[in-house]
């Protein structure tokens, strides 16, 4: 393997700013591998609990837009969802959080968990936001300010995206 050593520039900042500029890229690469990964698991079906693969909706999807603060990487995330069918299958897996039922533990914690990377992504890209649209969550969106209106129960019950990932 041939290693070029890079001389410091007053323009760049020099070889730690290409460093650390370089494994960004690194590990943007691979937090949408791990995407990608975790879309393929949901697209196959192949999960034997519905709720370890929303820890894994949780900890691969939805923890890397909370991680950042960087809108354009929000939206390359957001874009490369779009561009595996994430929208589609992600609406699939909301539908059969919906058929466990809001009232239970499971079906709760999934659809919070769902519903929350749907409200980020679809913020910070249009392109996730237009998948999502062809996906038919509006139509879920629309049946559920129906049934159940634009205000929250009071016996609702928060929990916090650290209990979604450790459950």
């Amino acid at each position: 393997m041939l290693a070029i050593l890079s001389r410091p520039s007053a323009i760049s900042g020099g070889t730690a700013e290409t460093q650390s500029s370089n494994q960004d890229q690194v590990d943007a690469v691979s937090v949408m591998v791990r995407m990608n990964n975790t879309i393929n698991l949901i697209k196959e079906g192949s999960y034997s609990d519905i709720l370890s693969v929303v820890g894994k909706v949780a900890k691969d999807i939805l923890e890397p837009f909370s991680e950042t603060d960087d809108m354009e990487l929000r939206q390359k995330y957001g874009d490369h969802l779009s561009e595996i069918d994430a929208p589609l299958h992600l609406t699939t897996l909301l539908r059969r959080l919906m058929d466990i039922g809001l009232e239970t533990r499971d079906g709760w914690l999934g659809m919070y968990v769902v519903r929350s990377l749907f409200w980020n992504y679809s913020d910070a890209s249009l392109k996730m936001a237009k998948g999502l649209g062809r996906s038919g969550l509006l139509k879920i969106v629309l049946n559920d300010l129906d049934t159940y209106g634009i205000k929250s129960s009071k016996n609702e019950v928060i929990i916090s995206l650290d209990e979604a990932c450790c459950v």
